[in-house]
C-alpha cells in the first residue's frame, strides 16, 4: 500500500477483505443501473476463471472512496458492488448452499446486533437519501430467506416502470442471478464463492477529503459506470453547503437528472454558456471549475444551487413541461418544436432560456422569430460554426445588460447578409444542411399557429415532387427537357416534407398518382406541403415549378428581413 503526500491511499484487496468494511452510497451518485448484459458477463468471466484459472487472480476493476469514521463513502465502483451485494443475497437464499456459503454472504450483507461486542444491527452497503432503496434492502435483502420469502413483490417491482430506478434494477439483478444459476447448476457455488472471496480483486482509492477523492476519480480509467460531469459538480458543490442544505440540494438534483436522463450534462453545458456566454475551451468540469467556481462568478453552493434550480425551471418550462404558459402560447409552442427538429439545441437553446429566466414571457414570440432568423440566416450564409457561436454569446450578453427587447435589438445582433442569404436560397439547396430548416419554416409561415399546435414532428424526409430520377417513358420526361430536370429538381420550389419515408417506386410516380398513392393522408403535419397539394391540384409542369419556387423566395424573403 502507498500513501502519497496527499494522503490519497491506493492498493489491492480481495473481496473478502472489501466486504469486510462499510459502505455508503452519497446522495449524490446516480441510481444502480447495470443491466442483464453486465451482469451475466460479471458471472460469466468468473465461472469461467474457477473452471480454467482457479488459483489466478481476477482483476475486477477499481473503486473510489472518502474514507470515514462511520463507513466509506463510495464514489465510484457502486454498480460493481451493489451486484456483488445482491450476488451474496441471493446465493445466501438459493437452496443448493451449503452453510458456510449462507453463513458468509449472510456476513458480507448485514450485520446482526451483538450485546456483548456491542456490535450494532448494520447494513453492508447503506444507499443514503434514497428511502424507497433503504426500504427495499432491509425488506428483500438483509434477512436470511427474504429473496424467496418476497420474489412476488420482487418481481412486481422488476416488471413495474413506476418504482425508483435502484430498486427496480436491484429486483431485475436479483432475478437475472438466480436464473443464471439455475440455468447452469453445473457451476459449484462452494468454489464460486471461494474464488470470489479470495482471488476476485479491485484496486481501491481512498482520500480523507472529497475533493482528492473526485480529482483521482475524474483521471481513473476503469471497466464500471463512472459518475459523469454532473456528479462531479454537484459534490463539489455539496461540500460548500450545510448537512441540511446538502439533503435538500441533493434530492433536487437528483430529480432534475431522473427528469433529464443522459440529456442533464447537456442542461449544465446550457448553463455554462448562459454564464460565461464564450465558446467553450474545456471540458464542462474544468469550465464550472476555473472559470464560474474559481473567479467567483456564482459562488460555489447555496448560490450555485439556486441558480441551476432558476436555469431548470426556465429549461422545464420552454422544452418539457406540456402544462406550462408557454405551451399555452401556441406560437411559441410551434417555434420552439421548429428549432429542436431543425437546428443543434446548442446553436439557440442557452439564447432562449436565457431571455427567459429574465424577461419570461414578455416579447418572447417576436424575440423567438430573431433568434431563429439570424441562427439560420447565418447558416444560410456560410458563417463557420465559430462564428455563428460567437454571435449567439453576444446575444446572450446583450440579454445581461439590456433592459428590454428593444434595447437588445438595438444593437444589431440579429443582422446577417441579407443579399448572400437570397442568392443562396435561389440555387440548388437539395443536400444542404440548412434545407429542412428552410422548410420547416416554410410549414410554420403556411400553419395557423394561433390555433393549429404541433406536438411534434418524427421522421421527417426530404421529398422531389418532380422525382431525381424519373422513368424515361414517364409523364414527367415528357413535360420536362433534360436543360430542365437539371435546373429544377434541386431548388427549393421542388422540394416539401413528409412524414416518413416511402416507397422510393411510389416516388417516380406521375404527378396525379404520385399524389394519391403517395402523398394523400401523409402530410396532415406539413401545412406547406398540404399547400402544394391544394395549390397544384392537377399538374406539376416547369410552369408549377417555376410559380412555386418564385413565391416561397418572396415568403421566405419576407419572413427573415421583416
Amino acid at each position: 500500500m502507498q500513501t502519497d503526500k496527499k494522503e490519497i491511499k491506493t492498493g489491492k484487496k480481495t473481496i473478502g477483505t472489501v466486504f469486510s468494511e462499510w459502505y455508503n452510497v452519497p446522495s449524490y451518485q446516480r441510481h444502480y443501473v447495470w443491466e442483464k448484459d453486465n451482469i451475466v458477463d460479471l458471472l460469466d468471466d468468473i465461472v469461467y476463471a474457477v473452471t480454467n484459472t482457479p488459483h489466478d487472480e481476477y482483476f475486477l476493476g477499481s473503486y473510489v472512496i472518502q474514507s470515514k469514521v462511520d463507513g466509506n463513502d463510495l464514489l465510484d465502483g457502486q454498480q460493481r458492488l451493489t451486484t456483488l451485494f445482491v450476488l451474496f443475497a441471493v446465493l445466501r437464499d438459493m437452496t443448493n448452499s451449503s452453510n458456510e456459503v449462507k453463513n458468509l454472504c449472510q456476513q458480507y450483507v448485514f450485520q446482526k446486533e451483538n450485546k456483548l461486542t456491542k456490535a450494532p444491527n448494520r447494513v453492508r452497503l447503506l444507499y443514503q437519501i434514497r428511502d424507497n432503496a433503504s426500504n427495499f434492502i432491509s425488506d428483500c435483502l438483509i434477512r436470511e430467506n427474504s429473496i424467496n420469502d418476497n420474489i412476488g413483490r420482487i418481481t412486481d417491482i422488476a416488471n413495474s416502470k413506476k418504482y425508483n430506478p435502484t430498486i427496480c434494477n436491484m429486483s431485475k439483478a436479483i432475478l437475472i442471478i438466480q436464473d443464471y444459476f439455475n440455468d447452469n447448476q453445473h457451476v459449484d457455488i462452494d468454489d464460486f464463492m471461494t474464488y470470489i472471496v479470495n482471488n476476485v480483486v479491485l484496486i481501491y482509492v481512498s482520500a480523507d477529503s472529497l475533493h482528492d477523492a473526485f480529482r483521482f476519480f475524474s483521471i481513473l480509467n476503469d471497466r464500471g459506470i463512472k459518475l459523469n460531469n454532473s456528479d462531479i459538480i454537484k459534490s463539489l458543490n455539496l461540500q460548500k453547503c450545510s448537512e441540511t442544505e446538502s439533503i435538500r440540494y441533493a434530492k433536487q438534483w437528483e430529480t432534475m437528472q431522473e427528469e433529464l436522463g443522459d440529456d442533464f450534462d447537456r442542461f449544465l453545458s446550457h448553463v455554462r454558456t448562459i454564464i460565461i456566454k464564450e465558446k467553450a475551451k474545456n471540458n464542462l468540469l474544468d469550465e464550472f471549475e476555473k472559470l464560474i467556481f474559481e473567479t467567483n462568478i456564482i459562488k460555489p453552493g447555496v448560490d450555485f444551487f439556486k441558480y441551476i434550480e432558476n436555469a431548470y425551471s426556465a429549461y422545464s418550462d420552454l422544452y418539457e413541461d406540456a402544462s406550462s404558459l408557454v405551451a399555452e402560447n401556441i406560437y411559441l409552442n410551434n417555434f420552439i418544436v421548429l428549432l429542436k427538429h431543425s437546428l443543434p439545441a446548442t446553436d439557440w437553446m442557452a439564447v432562449l432560456m436565457s431571455y427567459y429566466m429574465k424577461f419570461k414571457l414578455n416579447n418572447i414570440n417576436l424575440f423567438i422569430k430573431k433568434l431563429a432568423c439570424k441562427t439560420i440566416g447565418d447558416w444560410v450564409c456560410g458563417e463557420s460554426p465559430s462564428r455563428r457561436i460567437e454571435a449567439l454569446n453576444k446575444i446572450i450578453q446583450a440579454i445581461e445588460t439590456k433592459s428590454d427587447l428593444e434595447g437588445i435589438c438595438s444593437l444589431d445582433i440579429f443582422d446577417f447578409d441579407q443579399i448572400a442569404f437570397c442568392q443562396n436560397i435561389e440555387r440548388d439547396v437539395y443536400g444542404k444542411a440548412y434545407l429542412k430548416s428552410l422548410l420547416l419554416i416554410l410549414d410554420f409561415i403556411y400553419n395557423d399557429n394561433s390555433s393549429s399546435k404541433w406536438n411534434g414532428l418524427y421522421q421527417i424526409s426530404i421529398e422531389h415532387i418532380l422525382p431525381q430520377n424519373p422513368a424515361s417513358d414517364s409523364e414527367w420526361c415528357k413535360d420536362f427537357t433534360d436543360e430542365q430536370l437539371s435546373l429544377w429538381t434541386n431548388k427549393i420550389g421542388n422540394l416539401c416534407l413528409i412524414g416518413r419515408k416511402k416507397n422510393t417506386s411510389l416516388g417516380r410516380l406521375d404527378y396525379i398518382a404520385k399524389k394519391e398513392k403517395y402523398f394523400k393522408d401523409k402530410i396532415a403535419n406539413f401545412p406547406y406541403t398540404l399547400h402544394i397539394y391544394n395549390t397544384y391540384p392537377d399538374k406539376w409542369t416547369p410552369q408549377e415549378v417555376n410559380s412555386n419556387q418564385i413565391e416561397l423566395l418572396s415568403v421566405l424573403n419576407k419572413f427573415f428581413t421583416e
